[in-house]
């Protein structure tokens, strides 16, 4: 049986290589090249990082923080390298969510190493009962598992 950690790896390189992610990471080298980008994109995060922050501690979030949170989400929209990043981030994201969440994939098409490392996956999530876990059970884990036996 193959490391988890190899299968993981060889994932990251994949990614790494993909279109999405070449695009995604020029996108990136051009904003932080164009200064008033780079510094609406930063105010823009940092609202956001102070948004999770309140939820995360439980403190509400005001009108106020709502309507800056608009505001800087607005002119961000506006600023067609953001745009362009953006655009390029949801174009990974949904190459990840392909990947993650596929359930019409057959999975007798992928590699031991795949079926196994899903199969960790699944049990980890169903151990902490995550919210991510969908319609995953015990018993579709372990056929998981047990077809990716080499």
């Amino acid at each position: 049986m193959s490391n988890i950690y190899d299968t993981a790896y060889e994932l990251e390189k994949n990614l790494r290589e993909a279109s999405v992610f070449t695009e995604l990471s020029a996108a990136y080298t051009a904003m932080r090249e164009d200064q008033v980008a780079f510094e609406l994109f930063e105010e823009f995060r940092n609202v956001q990082i102070g948004l999770q922050q309140k939820q995360m501690t439980g403190e509400a979030i005001t009108d106020d923080d709502v309507a800056s949170a608009q505001a800087i989400a607005e002119r961000a929209s506006g600023n067609e390298v953001i745009q362009s990043l953006m655009a390029k981030e949801q174009q990974l994201s949904q190459l990840m969510e392909e990947i993650v969440m596929d359930k019409k994939a057959n999975l007798d098409k992928t590699s031991d190493n795949f079926r196994w490392s899903a199969a960790v996956a699944t049990f980890g999530m169903l151990l902490r009962k995550s919210e991510f876990k969908g319609d995953a059970n015990y018993e579709q884990c372990k056929k998981l598992a047990a077809g990716a036996r080499g």
